[in-house]
């Protein structure tokens, strides 16, 4: 009889033991939940670009997806192979320009071209790859 009161004395430090980590592991959980939620797919990647320089993207439950582009300002253009200039008028996306603001310098510095230098020509060569964009067979206009 003294086993079995013993059995059951230990079977209850046992259950304690267990409700007592419970009770400790219950918030830990919660916390591992709280800490473990991932960002909103729409929000991915938007701490790279600055503020003022994101897409905004505006979801409708019934409507579907919305994308509104902003103008764009300056961007880095003396390290591409190619670079956009002109405009098109497209039936979707509507009239759509790209510009091209330079300056020029020269190779090197230092160079001396005497007293009061006036400049009397200059070339501007620009080559063109020969791509198009829309229906090849009308007229282009370059």
């Amino acid at each position: 009889m003294n086993f079995m009161i013993k059995s059951s004395e230990s079977r209850k430090k046992i259950a304690v033991a267990i409700v007592r980590k419970s009770l400790f592991l219950l918030p830990v959980f919660f916390l591992l939940l709280l800490f473990s939620c991932r960002k909103s797919p729409h929000t991915i990647g938007a701490s790279i670009l600055p503020e003022n320089a994101q897409l905004k993207i505006v979801y409708g439950f019934w409507d579907g997806l919305y994308g509104h582009s902003i103008i764009e300002d300056s961007i880095r253009t003396d390290e591409l192979s190619r670079n956009m200039l002109g405009s098109m008028n497209d039936s979707v996306f509507g009239v759509t320009t790209a510009n091209i603001a330079a300056q020029f310098t020269l190779t090197s510095n230092g160079i001396d071209f005497g007293e009061n230098p006036q400049l009397d020509s200059m070339v501007l060569y620009l080559r063109y790859n020969g791509e198009i964009y829309g229906d090849s067979s009308t007229v282009q206009h370059l």
